[in-house]
């Protein structure tokens, strides 16, 4: 006999309404949800923008991107590689062959691709400024740091080569002032210890050019700005390049934070296109095993994909770009649309496994999953919505889109999925036949179910799961925020190598930038703000570490080198003649000479107006956090030292990069909490009980409390990709949650009571999560291979995530609910297997042939 569903109280007409009237109209539906994938995809394909900078999660109008706008307006923008050559620096062999070197890569000239052919370049292009990756610097610094330094040479790609061989060089010679490159006249062998004498006394170029020990030089290569994907062009072509010269006693490395982009870019793309096929393969190859039939694999991917394309599409109309920040989407939507499809696709398995005809087994799973379904996006949406309270643009935008992507998912489970479903006329999607008794997975959950059912166990399970709860948070306050960009590459690899081997070599690897701004009606030739400039630099040169006594600032440049260079070439080339002239006029006069024997070179320090200037300093390579201690020293400096002669503004990506990591981490610290409440008001309202609203929120926060507790024991950071696997996290618990307590409410009856609900919650519900569990373990279980551990960290933390949400659920859960309702029925009753309305209890098990299979 066929078994019609009963019209229990987890019924709902208004679903059973609707999935009637998708059925009806399945063609035009499906050919109207296809016509809008591809105007989506269209859009996405067309018009999606995409920027990996650091400097694109944050506002236009904040300090910190209007001060690298001003840079950029005033000093303009490349990109740069630095080519660090290890050798014996003074010897004629060495000098000769750098000279060759230098020459071939200032005849560079290729024909780039990878921009315009990407979706990204072909709409309104990103801010070179934040065309950036990874630890959140960009190049513009490093090219501060080269401006005022060497001639041009000028290429197609190359703009500028700068190296000890050009370098600036201040000198009075025949009654004149005379600004040339170093080796404007080639030394000869005996000229080279005089040279080497004169390099050394130098300050300037010490830490610049070359080191102290005269083992290492650089040669600051600085090219058009251009996208990350081009860079990686750029940077083979550099490399092939300098095999050329590569010996033994000329050993190249190309480093710069233009390599470690484009090294970056390619790392995580590579991860993320191989490994993102092999897990949608593996989630394909999971489905497959567990519905064992096409139409039981293509509905759920199908839902997930047309999600994220929408969403995708949805940014691209409404001209939001994606970022660092909303990268984590896909993921986060495969996880909230294949545990809504899954769950749907469950419970109508369950039906045609108990012989249901096909539609009305469609109808029956609309009708009992629908409302939890629906219930789910709700919660997931407002808890997105709550980004719209932070104060940076991308993550307002992630909380937009994923509220867009969470409704797409839902329209597509309910309304796409029947109707795919549709079309299966035979396939019970490998449902076990009744008669064949309880599967492992039943007694697994029967095993659950029996750990909190009587008072013992379920005190020992809310002990146990209090105690995991109070370590997880005592480990989380272990956790370091930090966005060091090398850390993401793998051991040896060869960009990470020279970074690190030009921090030891030349006292630094990157570059904290200064703005300076004279005050209105003043100019930067007023000599008592060259002063204060010059005890500003000296103050931010004598920064220690704390328990450090090795500089941390090794160098300086600014528009007072070329004062002090010329007023040490005035007065015989002594070193104690570096300095600031006496008095007003002899400062005016420095400029005077200096500008009229090399223009260009100062016009690269300081604007023409002599208004703007920028100071640069070189700093010892950290992660963005690590350099808060600098930043507010120099803070305290530029108090101390300018205070209203100048407007002095840190800016350039060491400085951005800090302020964004800070400003993330408290905008989802703020927006989790937000999102918290306005989730357990909106449980409350959906679960229509106070006291089971409240109770949501423990298997709602428990989850998320153990993973952060999992990287603060194991030592995973918090970055700009952990620091969203919280959200992550967050949808994954509500969503299985939010299915189980619904089902449990649902059936939590006077005639059925407490157990039973808690039982029938597990026969309808609990088969479903572990599906869709397993799907998402293994699928995000293959990031663990990743190369780059950005990519490996996230998915490892999403895999680990979906473990304790499932845990928490079946385990801690039902412990919970008996420790706060009371049984309705005798404890004789409670204890005799429950059925459905409708069924026969005589020799049904609590985990039978009530449970869809998987």
């Amino acid at each position: 006999m066929i078994r019609q569903p009963n019209p229990a109280s987890s019924h709902s007409p208004f679903f059973e309404r609707c999935a009637r009237f998708v059925l009806r109209f399945r063609f035009p539906m499906l050919i109207l949800t296809f016509v809008l994938t591809a105007f989506f995809g269209h859009a996405t394909a067309t018009r999606l923008r995409i920027d990996t900078g650091v400097a694109a999660t944050i506002s236009d109008d904040s300090d910190a991107v209007r001060t690298l706008d001003e840079i950029r307006d005033r000093f303009g923008d490349d990109s740069l590689f630095l080519v660090l050559v290890k050798g014996d620096v003074y010897s004629l062999p060495y000098l000769e062959r750098l000279r060759s070197l230098q020459d071939e890569l200032g005849r560079l000239d290729m024909e780039l691709t990878g921009g315009a052919d990407n979706a990204h370049a072909t709409a309104d292009p990103p801010r070179p400024l934040g065309a950036v990756g990874g630890d959140g610097a960009d190049s513009f610094e490093e090219l501060d740091d080269a401006e005022g330094w060497g001639d041009e040479s000028r290429g197609s790609i190359v703009q500028r080569i700068t190296s000890l061989l050009n370098v600036r060089q201040t000198l009075w010679r025949d009654g004149g002032l005379v600004v040339e490159g170093l080796f404007d006249q080639w030394p000869t062998i005996g000229d080279l210890s005089e040279l080497k004498k004169r390099v050394r006394q130098d300050r300037t170029l010490l830490g610049q050019v070359v080191n102290a020990e005269g083992t290492h030089s650089i040669l600051l290569v600085s090219l058009e700005s251009m996208h990350d994907k081009q860079l990686g062009f750029v940077y083979d072509e550099l490399v092939k390049i300098t095999d050329k010269y590569q010996s033994d006693d000329f050993d190249i490395q190309v480093a710069g934070h233009s390599a470690m982009r484009a090294f970056f870019m390619r790392g995580t793309m590579r991860d993320l296109g191989v490994l993102g096929r092999a897990s949608a393969l593996m989630m394909l190859l999971m489905l497959v095993a567990l519905f064992r039939h096409p139409w039981g694999v293509v509905g759920p991917l199908l839902v997930v994909v047309q999600g994220v394309v929408w969403t995708f599409g949805f940014m691209a109309v409404t001209d939001t770009q994606m970022t660092l920040v909303s990268n984590i989407l896909p993921a986060f939507l495969f996880c909230v649309g294949l545990g809504d499809s899954v769950h749907v696709q469950s419970s109508y398995r369950d039906a045609r496994r108990d012989g249901v005809p096909n539609h009305e087994a469609i109808v029956h799973a609309i009708a009992t999953t629908g409302k939890p379904v629906m219930f789910t996006t709700l919660t997931t949406a407002l808890g997105l919505l709550s980004f719209s309270f932070a104060s940076l643009d991308a993550v307002v935008e992630l909380g937009v889109a994923g509220a867009f992507g969470v409704f797409a998912t839902m329209v597509h489970s309910l309304v796409f999925l029947p109707v795919v479903l549709s079309f299966n006329q035979k396939s019970l999607l490998g449902a076990r036949p009744k008669a064949r008794g309880r599967d492992l997975l039943d007694k697994g959950l029967a095993v659950c179910d029996s750990l909190s059912n009587t008072l013992v166990r379920r005190n020992i399970t809310l002990v146990v799961g209090g105690l995991i709860g109070l370590a997880s948070i005592w480990c989380a306050k272990d956790i370091r925020p930090t966005q060091d960009g090398i850390k993401n590459f793998p051991p040896g690899t060869a960009v990470v190598k020279a970074i690190l081997d030009q921090d030891r070599s030349m006292g630094g690897a990157r570059v904290l930038t200064l703005l300076i701004d004279a005050p209105e009606g003043k100019t930067l030739k007023d000599r008592n703000l060259l002063l204060a400039l010059e005890k500003l630099e000296q103050h931010v040169l004598d920064f220690k570490e704390e328990g450090s006594s090795e500089p941390f600032v090794t160098n300086a440049t600014s528009v007072l080198d070329p004062i002090r260079e010329t007023h040490r070439a005035l007065h015989g080339g002594a070193e104690s003649d570096y300095r600031i002239p006496d008095d007003s006029r002899g400062v005016h006069d420095l400029f005077t000479l200096f500008e009229s024997s090399s223009p260009s070179q100062l016009k690269r320090l300081m604007t023409v107006d002599a208004r703007s200037s920028l100071m640069t300093f070189r700093v010892r390579w950290r992660g963005a956090m690590g350099y808060q201690p600098l930043l507010d020293h120099v803070a305290a400096g530029i108090e101390q030292h300018v205070g209203g002669l100048a407007r002095v503004r840190p800016g350039g990506g060491m400085y951005t990069g800090s302020v964004i990591l800070h400003a993330l981490l408290w905008d989802l610290l703020r927006s989790l909490a937000i999102a918290i409440v306005c989730i357990t008001l909106l449980m409350v309202l959906l679960l229509g009980e106070l006291r089971l609203g409240l109770l949501a929120m423990v298997p709602n926060l428990l989850p998320v409390v153990m993973t952060l507790g999992l990287m603060g024991a194991v030592g995973i950071p918090l970055n700009m990709g952990t620091l969203l696997v919280a959200s992550v996290a967050l949808g994954i618990a509500v969503d299985d949650t939010i299915h189980f307590l619904h089902q449990f409410r649902a059936h939590n009856t006077k005639e059925l009571g407490r157990d039973a609900a808690i039982r029938l919650a597990f026969q309808h519900s609990g088969r479903a999560m572990v599906t869709t569990s397993i799907i998402l373990i293994f699928g995000f279980g293959v990031f663990q291979t990743a190369s780059m551990s950005n990519v490996g960290d996230f998915g490892t933390l999403v895999a680990v995530t979906v473990i304790f949400a499932l845990l928490v659920d079946l385990i801690y859960t039902p412990a919970v609910l008996r420790a706060f309702f009371r049984s309705g029925i005798s404890a004789s009753d409670s204890a005799s297997p429950v059925t459905e309305p409708g069924e026969a209890s005589a020799g049904a098990a609590p985990f039978g042939g009530g449970l869809n299979e998987a």
